[in-house]
């Protein structure tokens, strides 16, 4: 089980903001591998059994946020929680198709879009495959995932473009991230279904962590490995990435962002960045 864990984590977490092995989940799930013990890049696309638990009556007991403040050896604020107006949107209603193939970023961008323009709410994605783009979150948007729903974020790197950003706590130059919002209030993420950040399409892999025939069919499957010959890459604009960036670093982040597109493919984007934001759940 530990190898399948492994190459499901290799092919799709995209950033630290990823939870479990497969996919980020607003709700606990559990894969059950084919017989030949490889997971495939898109679960709901390829049929894999996904088995979601109900929630927990622990998880469906309300809790106090007062409680969570409580009796500390230190000063701290009150968890606030989000204020969702009750509103819903549904993205099929601005064109979302769940086909796994058309691309719906318009779509779901024009359903946040209508929604936050009425004073917020939430906005639906339905059981399906919705391959897109960024999404960014505004004020008073609730993006929930129905049971059996999958938001997968296109592999397309183009569809990412490049952006100022705060990367691990430090001005930066990234790739914009599958899910974002910079000084929103009022955020939140819930549901029931899954959302895959095709993390294949950017993250490198080190040889040391892979058995040999891992190594030799993932090096046979395309990319470029580095001149070490330790690391794979996804391709060789990602690999010669390294060394672009220090370079564009060493005069600061401030510069033009046309000169990172050197670099474009080694910029992975953490999974969601929340900048400067309040009330997030």
């Amino acid at each position: 089980m530990n190898s399948i864990v492994r190459r499901a984590d290799m092919r799709l977490v995209v950033g630290v903001w990823v939870v479990t092995a497969l996919a980020w989940s607003p709700a606990s799930a559990r894969v059950t591998p084919p017989a030949t013990g490889v997971v495939p890049l898109a679960p709901a696309v390829r049929g894999i059994a996904l088995e979601q638990e109900q929630p927990s009556q622990a998880a469906r007991t309300s809790v106090d946020p007062r409680t969570l403040s409580a009796d500390l050896p230190f000063a701290m604020p009150v968890v606030a929680l989000p204020r969702i107006p009750a509103r819903t949107v549904r993205i099929a209603d601005h064109g979302a198709r769940g086909d796994g193939e058309a691309l719906n970023t318009a779509a779901i961008a024009a359903a946040i879009a209508a929604c936050a323009r009425a004073g917020g709410g939430r906005v639906v994605v339905p059981r399906g495959v919705f391959l897109t783009g960024p999404i960014e979150l505004k004020s008073g948007i609730e993006l929930h995932l129905e049971r059996g729903a999958v938001l997968l974020f296109s592999p397309s790197i183009a569809d990412y473009p490049l952006a100022r950003v705060s990367y691990e706590g430090l001005p930066a130059v990234r790739a914009r991230s599958p899910i974002w919002a910079s000084g929103a209030e009022d955020i939140a993420i819930t549901g029931e279904g899954i959302i895959d950040g095709s993390g294949q399409a950017w993250r490198p892999v080190k040889k040391a962590k892979m058995t040999p025939g891992q190594w030799q069919a993932l090096v046979a499957s395309g990319g470029a490995v580095d001149a070490a010959g330790s690391t794979w890459w996804p391709s060789r604009e990602a690999a010669n990435g390294a060394e672009a960036v220090k370079a564009l670093d060493r005069r600061g982040p401030d510069g033009p962002l046309a000169e990172y597109a050197v670099a474009r493919e080694y910029l992975r984007p953490v999974m969601v960045s929340l900048v400067g934001c309040r009330r997030v759940l």
